[in-house]
């Protein structure tokens, strides 16, 4: 899975570029709407590309674990029950 990187209010035309050249068709944007504004989601609907789906959490230790229990599964990892970034309060799993 290909990461490209964003400002929070702008898509920039390298990685637009980028993400065209590699011939993608769905995003997973990876922060909240503080992050990552709708211009930038906005562009990539612009230029085809379909937001599959928003992840984030109240801080960056929750943001990786929901990454961590939206995509694992689909891995083959039936219980991704572990810390993918060090945090300084335990993160509690989603349901």
């Amino acid at each position: 899975m290909p990461l490209a990187i964003t400002a929070t209010n702008k898509l920039p035309d390298a990685t637009l570029a980028a993400l065209k050249a590699a011939k993608v068709t769905k995003v997973i944007a990876l922060g909240g709407p503080t992050v990552i504004t709708a211009v930038p989601l906005a562009t990539l609907a612009a230029n085809g590309l379909t937001l599959d789906p928003r992840l984030f959490g109240a801080n960056r230790s929750e943001t990786s674990s929901t990454l961590a229990y939206s995509i694992l599964p689909s891995q083959g990892l039936s219980n991704p029950w572990f810390h993918v970034a060090p945090a300084y309060t335990p993160v509690t799993p989603p349901p």
